[in-house]
């Protein structure tokens, strides 16, 4: 008797795309690519400031969809305008024109949400005694905490 082998272990990256297929055309990700390689279809820079919400195509047809776009609030402008070379970028990808435009969503990301190379930023900054002396005669805990997140950030800008 001739026994079958069956594999033990398989790349989870061949197996990733199979499993959430389905889960990603209830969202109206027919292409589950757009998500699952977003940094490598738009580049690095522009993944860490969008990200795909979903795409969503007319009733029967599987091209000149529209994407839906979560942007970091801080680069709504810049999306806007690069809008073009993203929809290029997706349909030079995919090898047909499968976005024909996108919806941009301005979108206010929690700082657990920011990048790892986003916190190292914001380590590298200090507040000065005159600012936290600012900040501390603030009352409201949420006011004082995000102000002072701004100060970083815009600190960490220059």
């Amino acid at each position: 008797m001739k026994q079958t082998r069956v594999p033990s272990f398989q790349l989870i990256s061949k197996l990733l795309p199979k499993l959430v297929k389905a889960t990603f055309e209830k969202k109206g990700f027919i292409q589950a690519e757009i998500l699952l390689e977003w940094d490598k279809i738009v580049g690095q820079e522009m993944s860490q400031k969008c990200t795909p919400e979903k795409l969503v195509f007319s009733k029967g047809k599987k091209t000149e969809g529209i994407l839906y776009l979560n942007v970091h609030i801080s680069s709504g402008l810049l999306i806007e305008y690069g809008s073009p070379l993203i929809i290029d970028k997706i349909n030079s990808y995919f090898g047909y024109q499968a976005v024909n435009r996108l919806k941009i969503k301005q979108v206010l990301y929690r700082e657990d949400v920011i990048p790892s190379s986003k916190k190292e930023a914001f380590k590298d900054v200090s507040l000065t005694v005159e600012e936290l002396n600012y900040l501390n005669q603030i009352p409201m805990q949420e006011l004082r905490e995000a102000l002072k997140n701004y100060l970083i950030h815009y600190k960490s800008s220059f």
